[in-house]
């Protein structure tokens, strides 16, 4: 397309802008204060350890098997002899030698099933460890192949719904609801991984219907690690506090890379990133699809003092609060004096009050300088977004660089 002349005084060269309309203008995120789960999850993985460690020898094994339609009593060393609680294999992943992976059979499995876990444990998630990969969408036990892999027809749940009586994630939605009451006995964290490094491995798993009113809880929450997240998909997750995302929480200088995963159908009622919250760390994002998320401030993403890459990905369906003056960022909310980069991906159909597409944050902490948000976007798609006050596209007075 032609050359469109932008309120930051630039050329946004290459970068195509369809349907859409407004001016741009900026406002700041405020501080977020942090509290996090990182004591009881030490505890409670160094409960799942002893108990690993008191029934029997450290795992020799590099490969562990988990089906939950395994019968009780396996040992997790084939898949006729497959764990049935995923907490089980990664009891035993904890004393075994690394690197080890954990081949998790088509089914559901909860957090609050396994060794020295109470039934119906709010607080219990599953643990990534270092050297330890957690790989789901296999065929399982009672298959012709049972390593067969297919994430979409062996589709393997991590699901917080621990009593299994949830209503429909659309019902809670459609009534304009920050709860449920059978939601509210639901899992904080689903998954969690607390300082770990590279080597830390989720992949091909569906993580669903966290809920929690808690700071920093979500679907999948990291802190102070850089996991890899591969072909994960994370929906219909719900919280309802300004310190959460409701799909994926990353704080405390963290730094995972999201590969080929989808972040669908999250709510974070009052807060900040339906599909993702980031606090002081950064987020990066390749191949991705977020779609359909909800949240007072980003849509799909709130970055707040952190940074954010999306490589390839597309942001679609995705909405701030429409009808507050104060919210913004259909598809992301990037705060201030931190770094969004995006590459070759699609905005389409986001919608906010300020900012259909993306808010790029400003502002004066008090006492302090006057910061600036930065955006760099290079071959990126802009189509149907709607800012229904101020910047369909982009909103906000931040630094801008936009190429091809």
């Amino acid at each position: 397309g032609s050359d469109q002349q932008s309120a930051f005084g630039g050329q946004l060269q290459g970068c195509h802008v369809a349907l859409d309309c407004g001016c741009l203008k900026a406002r700041f995120l405020g501080d977020v204060e942090m509290n996090c789960h990182v004591v009881r999850q030490i505890l409670l993985v160094s409960v799942i350890t002893l108990m690993s460690f008191f029934s029997g020898a450290a795992w020799a094994d590099s490969t562990i098997y988990t089906d939950a339609a395994a019968p009780a009593g396996g040992n997790g060393r084939s898949w006729e002899t497959a764990f049935r609680h995923l907490q089980n294999a990664v009891a035993a992943s904890s004393t075994a030698e690394k690197p080890v992976e954990i081949r998790i059979a088509q089914g559901l499995y909860k957090p609050d099933q396994g060794p020295g876990i109470t039934a119906g444990d709010r607080t219990a998630s599953f643990a990534m460890i270092s050297g330890v990969a957690l790989k789901g969408g296999y065929a399982g036990r009672g298959s012709s192949d049972p390593n067969a892999r297919d994430i979409q027809n062996y589709a393997t749940l991590l699901s917080g719904d621990l009593h299994g009586n949830d209503v429909a994630y659309e019902q809670v939605i459609a009534t304009e609801s920050k709860s449920h009451p059978t939601w509210t006995d639901n899992s904080h964290i689903v998954v969690q991984a607390y300082d770990v490094d590279s080597t830390a491995v989720l992949d091909g798993v569906v993580v669903t219907h966290a809920h929690s009113d808690d700071d920093l809880s979500g679907g999948l929450v990291i802190s102070q690690g850089g996991p890899v997240i591969r072909q994960c998909t994370f929906s219909e997750n719900i919280v309802y506090n300004g310190k959460s995302g409701a799909g994926i929480t990353i704080y405390d200088q963290a730094h995972p890379i999201l590969t080929d995963c989808v972040v669908t159908y999250n709510t974070a009622w009052e807060g900040m990133g339906g599909g993702s919250f980031t606090q002081d760390s950064h987020l990066t994002l390749v191949g991705c699809t977020l779609s359909h998320n909800r949240a007072d401030i980003g849509g799909a993403i709130a970055g707040h003092n952190s940074d954010v890459t999306a490589r390839h990905c597309r942001f679609s369906y995705n909405q701030a609060h429409i009808t507050s003056r104060k919210q913004g960022g259909g598809a992301i909310s990037q705060g201030v004096e931190r770094v969004l980069r995006l590459e070759d991906c699609q905005f389409l159909m986001n919608r906010a009050c300020h900012g259909g597409a993306i808010e790029l944050g400003t502002g004066k902490v008090p006492g302090g300088p006057y910061m600036e948000g930065t955006a760099f976007l290079d071959h990126c798609l802009f189509a149907g977004n709607i800012g229904t006050l101020k910047g369909s596209v982009i909103w906000g007075e931040g630094r801008m660089v936009l190429a091809k």
